[in-house]
């Protein structure tokens, strides 16, 4: 027993060391970027959403065409986005050793062999006003969600070192004004106030000194604020275009660490509980620069394009300081490496009759991953996409609108090493992504 108790106390200092090699945790869900701010550009890919202008949305997707809106309007509408992800594949990780004899595992190796899915859906609420000061001068506000992350893979899957369960979520209140400089060229500018939140959780290696699986749960949110400026010029009354651009925002994260440890198993001691209240994070989130076309074919049919580049770039790493565990905080870097991507977007729509007009759109988004630093928290692959909808004019005061996106299912490769952890992915994940939407436009004055 006196021999127990001596190892037990020799693992048990050499626990600080090792708890940097198992005790990590994905941060971040970045580049979850929700391109989903008016459900009648939903219909048509996003397509032209800097050059449309024509109604309340507009304030989102470039300021200055609030100059177009000659009334006052509001919009309400919701969003039900879906995802799908389906790892299959491999998880390993070759343990940390103490040097006694031939040798004892702190956390001993593992590897196991399987598939595992997520599935997640929400109904995102949206809002836009606009009203006109004068001739030239015209307000309006949003309040929407521009980032948001929901995975759940079940508790026993063999990716929960990496991640179990993530839920990020983010609010954006965006006031701009519009100024009109002649009758062909009009401005915009206005503040992004963003908050982002998130709750991150994944199992953690403890065994042998414990029976079961601990749990690493880390929750931070911030305010920060950005800006965003835009450009409409007319060409002719059937034909504009529009360039805008939303700042990058640095958000500095705090809340809290949390670290509940699994049962303790014979002879070692239970591993203390261990919380920090001064947990924080750094989140970068991308700029994005839209240049868009709209032109009508006819007085029943048009056709518009956008063009979109998003700086991801700046998304170098993961880097948390006082993460909880049992030996006091730690601090940890995990690399990302993202890269800067551009969309491209086609859309059409077409008077059918005087109260129904139906849309359409194709899109390519390039995903801010690469192989090596995709994980299964942060899949973000290349995305060819198609677009619907119908708009119903029920009378000159109300509008309604409805849209459906689809994204055609991707296979992409995990190949991910955690320099922290040194867990090992290897395997596929099968990624797809849906929407619906539903938009009531309510002409005020």
């Amino acid at each position: 027993m006196k021999n127990l108790v001596c190892l037990s106390r020799y693992i048990k200092s050499r626990f600080v060391v090792m708890m940097l090699m198992f005790l990590s945790t994905n941060i971040f869900a970045a580049n979850i970027f929700i391109p989903l701010e008016s459900v009648s550009e939903l219909g048509e890919g996003r397509a032209g959403g800097a050059a449309i202008a024509e109604d309340a949305a507009t304030n989102f997707y470039n300021a200055a065409g609030l100059t177009r809106v000659d009334h006052q309007q509001l919009i309400v509408l919701a969003m039900v986005p879906y995802t799908h992800q389906y790892y299959n594949g491999t998880m390993s990780n070759p343990g940390t050793t103490v040097p006694l004899g031939g040798g004892f595992f702190i956390n001993s190796p593992i590897f196991s062999t399987g598939h595992t899915s997520t599935s997640t859906a929400a109904v995102l609420p949206y809002f836009h006003y606009t009203i006109p000061i004068n001739n030239r001068w015209h307000f309006g506000v949003s309040l929407l969600s521009l980032y948001g992350l929901g995975i759940n893979y079940p508790i026993n899957s063999i990716v929960r070192y990496e991640v179990n369960r993530a839920y990020d979520k983010s609010y954006d209140l965006s006031p701009s004004l519009a100024f009109r400089i002649n009758p062909k060229l009009s401005v915009g500018i206005g503040v992004d106030i963003v908050y982002f939140g998130l709750s991150e959780r994944n199992a953690v290696r403890t065994q042998p000194l414990t029976t079961n699986d601990s749990i690493l749960l880390n929750q931070a949110s911030a305010i920060t604020p950005g800006w965003h400026a835009g450009i409409l010029y007319e060409f002719t009354p059937a034909t504009r275009v529009g360039l805008s651009y939303r700042s990058q925002i640095i958000t500095h994260l705090s809340g809290s660490s949390k670290f509940y440890s699994g049962s303790a198993a014979f002879p070692f001691p239970a591993l203390p509980n261990a919380r920090t209240s001064n947990f924080t994070v750094t989140m970068p989130l991308a700029s994005q620069t839209t240049l868009s076309i709209y032109h009508d074919v006819s007085s029943c049919w048009a056709i518009m394009g956008s063009i979109e580049y998003q700086n991801w770039g700046i998304y170098r790493s993961d880097h948390a300081n006082h993460v909880a565990s049992p030996t006091g905080p730690i601090d940890e870097i995990i690399p990302r490496n993202f890269r800067n991507t551009w969309f491209f977007a086609l859309g059409s729509r077409y008077q059918l009759a005087k109260q129904w007009l139906v849309r359409g759109g194709l899109t390519y988004s390039e995903g801010s991953t690469t192989t090596g630093s995709r994980d299964v928290l942060i899949v973000d692959p290349n995305q060819i996409g198609v677009d619907i909808g119908l708009r119903y004019i029920q009378n000159c005061k109300l509008t309604w609108d409805v849209g459906y996106g689809y994204s055609f299912p991707v296979k992409v490769p995990i190949h991910y090493i955690n320099p922290v952890t040194q867990n090992n992915l290897e395997g596929n994940v099968d990624y797809h992504t849906e929407v619906f939407g539903v938009e009531a436009t309510w002409n005020i004055t």
